[in-house]
């Protein structure tokens, strides 16, 4: 399942079309705060960029870090 089906699945569990947690950026480990908003269909993301990769449950990225390199590495 993508990022958004994921972050879709989570909505849904909390009852609401937000959502807000509270992460470390995987890159500086800075402690960040990602909103996700459901508008209709679409998914709107603040604060940073998540990511689900293969095997693990999230990253999390600050949106300086992800401006830098969006690319998720060494996790």
């Amino acid at each position: 399942m993508n990022t958004f089906g994921r972050l879709d699945n989570y909505l849904k569990e909390a009852k609401s079309n937000k959502i807000q947690f509270k992460e470390l950026c995987h890159d500086c480990g800075k402690e960040i705060y990602v909103k996700v908003d459901q508008d209709g269909k679409e998914l709107i993301i603040k604060g940073g960029e998540v990511y689900f990769p293969k095997n693990y449950d999230f990253f999390v990225k600050c949106e300086e870090c992800y401006m830098k390199d969006p690319t998720l590495k060494d996790y």
